[in-house]
């Protein structure tokens, strides 16, 4: 008696065959009745283990050469869940079941709208699922609260056809809070920085100017647009050409340059006495970017 597993049994008999096997080439190979492969095979190919297809009234079952899809899913570092096209939840993946720490019993069949659905998202997540199901790819940024804490996805709704021909969604979810912390710094920094009664400039290590704030126009008379991209010598006094290129070469073996008193030019042509402070930009290699430039106008007002 084979000691095998029926659905071992059968996958090996369509390994041998690899042209495909019906209902009865497989039972009669494995011994069994035609019943009862029958419904082994409908749970392998539900699995995609096997695959089917038909010609005229008969089927024709083949081993699958597919990844089977739960196996796919499970190598993705985000959340995934499958829906039918009744938004029944027929699919889940590892990362999912890691996050929420529920267990099947408690997602599958169940509909994505259901109030037990372990996640809770703003804005609601189902009736995007229900656009999608129409055939409309698309992706929402959402929040979900948890332990007191705002947490953020990127969710992908990707429509999709099933085997048997019936529409279904799959639905990606991609931690994003980092990104948006991210972000959210950035933007407090950057209103800092607009906000800032001393000129800000950001340029590369070619001279190259980045970022030019308010203050920088207030003092010198240019608009961002107007620097941006250009060289920082349009406001430096030709005879101190030398001196902004050895500031360079000092901000990029990582020193900081503090206090320097010195001479720019502005938009009218008039000279204007500034106090510089002079920063490398490092990032996390404690690599040099680039330098940071705060200066403040010496002849307008006393600084303390």
């Amino acid at each position: 008696m084979d000691s095998r597993s029926i659905p071992d049994q059968i996958k090996e008999a369509l390994r041998t065959n690899p042209r495909g096997m019906t209902v009865s080439d497989v039972a009669r190979s494995i011994g069994m009745n035609s019943q009862s492969t029958g419904r082994h095979l409908d749970v392998l190919a539900a699995s995609g283990q096997v695959e089917v297809r038909t010609f005229g009234r008969s089927k024709v079952y083949y081993l699958s050469q597919r990844v089977p899809i739960l196996a796919m899913i499970n190598m993705s570092q985000d959340m995934i869940i499958m829906l039918d096209n009744d938004l029944r939840i027929t699919n889940v993946n590892s990362k999912f079941y890691e996050f929420t720490g529920v267990k099947k019993e408690d997602v599958l069949n169940k509909n994505i709208g259901d109030r037990s659905f372990p996640i809770r998202f703003s804005p609601d997540i189902a009736p995007h699922a229900a656009q999608a199901l129409e055939g409309k790819h698309f992706r929402i940024d959402a929040r979900y609260q948890r332990d007191g804490r705002g947490l953020y996805f990127r969710i992908k709704f990707v429509p999709m056809l099933y085997d048997n021909g019936n529409n279904g969604v799959t639905i990606i979810f991609e931690d994003i809070t980092e990104r948006k912390k991210i972000e959210a710094e950035r933007s407090f920094l950057a209103a800092i920085v607009e906000s800032s009664n001393d000129a800000i400039i950001g340029k590369s290590l070619d001279g190259t100017i980045t970022s030019w704030n308010k203050s920088a126009e207030r003092i010198y008379g240019y608009t961002a647009a107007e620097m941006i991209g250009h060289d920082l010598s349009v406001i430096v006094p030709p005879e101190l050409l030398g001196e902004v290129t050895g500031i360079l070469e000092k901000v990029k073996n990582g020193d900081r340059i503090m206090h320097h008193e010195t001479e720019r030019i502005r938009k009218d042509g008039k000279r204007v006495t500034v106090s510089l402070t002079v920063s490398p930009i490092i990032d996390s290699d404690g690599s040099v970017l680039g330098a940071s430039t705060i200066a403040y106008e010496v002849s307008g007002y006393d600084r303390p």
